[in-house]
């Protein structure tokens, strides 16, 4: 990729991360693309560039400002959160308990209810068969509310305590990672502590198989994805969109009120026949099926639209 194309690609991921109310990831993409510029003097009109992309990023401090005095108190009340669990969280009749709670717990996080969340992910983080997935889900809630930081440092006690049976510490350190490399940051995972390499006693995929079908053990970790309209309003156009928390085969995102044309097009039942899925070590070509499509009452994303697309083919 050339250095122009590199910095087109960092503007249109900056922007992208702003039309989801990323703002912080939005500012970093844009000082990314002001280094870039400053350290290629082959590119032209370098000065125009830096001074356009220096008031974007003026125009992100000011709503950061207001973002983290909004999402300072952004947890309703309890019995609010009940009610959200009860209304959102999809069943099956093969549902265990444990599974329930998984699913409850990721219902939460998807609707900006990051600290309970949390609480209910750590509780589960013991429980064998659903250790994995309420681990990186967790981690995900940590970012979301606090820092990456600090999910390193939650990450090492649970490494310290040997809460994880076999290798699936070492499935939860590889996602951690993936989520330091892509953000272009040097933290080390390493530990003191022994895990003991021998052979799964089963298969566990790299999602906890408890919560997929038979036929989805193979699904890895999607971290965002590509969308070409053959239909509706967008018909035509390719939109990427990231992925804000998975359970098994079924991705949740957020998709910002604004973007109404783009709302409209994932209606539930809306088949997805061309799509991208891109995680940490490669892209696949796929399709999916739109779930949910439900818009946020409360939180810091309140007004926005949470929206579950079932991977049906990759």
């Amino acid at each position: 990729m050339s250095i122009k194309d590199r910095v087109k690609s960092l503007l249109k991921e900056a922007d992208l991360y702003k039309s989801q109310r990323l703002l912080k990831e939005s500012k970093s993409k844009y000082l990314e693309a002001i280094k870039l510029i400053q350290n290629n003097e082959q590119i032209p009109n370098r000065k125009s560039l830096i001074n356009a992309i220096t008031k974007k990023i003026s125009t992100l401090d000011t709503g950061i400002v207001r973002w983290d005095k909004s999402s300072s108190t952004p947890e309703v009340s309890p019995k609010v959160q009940d009610l959200i669990k009860k209304l959102f969280t999809p069943e099956e009749k093969k549902d265990n308990d444990v599974v329930k709670s998984l699913k409850s717990a990721i219902t939460l996080a998807k609707f900006g209810q990051y600290k309970r969340a949390i609480k209910e992910f750590n509780q589960l983080i013991r429980i064998d068969s659903v250790c994995v997935p309420a681990a990186k889900n967790s981690l995900k809630c940590i970012i979301e509310v606090s820092s990456l930081d600090d999910a390193v440092t939650q990450y090492h006690q649970w490494m310290n305590k040997n809460f994880f049976p076999n290798d699936k510490g070492l499935i939860v350190k590889q996602f951690l990672q993936d989520i330091i490399t892509k953000k272009g940051l040097s933290i080390s995972l390493d530990t003191d502590v022994d895990i003991e390499d021998k052979e799964k006693e089963e298969d566990t995929g790299l999602l906890g198989n408890s919560f997929m079908d038979q036929d989805d053990e193979d699904i890895i970790d999607i971290t965002s994805i590509g969308i070409r309209f053959n239909h509706g309003p967008k018909q035509g156009e390719h939109v990427e969109l990231d992925v804000s928390f998975q359970a098994g085969n079924v991705l949740s995102l957020i998709v910002s009120s604004k973007d109404k044309l783009l709302i409209d097009s994932l209606k539930i039942g809306v088949r997805l026949d061309d799509m991208d899925f891109y995680s940490p070590i490669a892209i696949f070509k796929g399709s999916g099926i739109v779930e949910a499509n439900t818009r946020i009452e409360s939180g810091p994303k309140r007004g926005d639209y949470s929206l579950d697309i079932k991977i049906h083919s990759i």
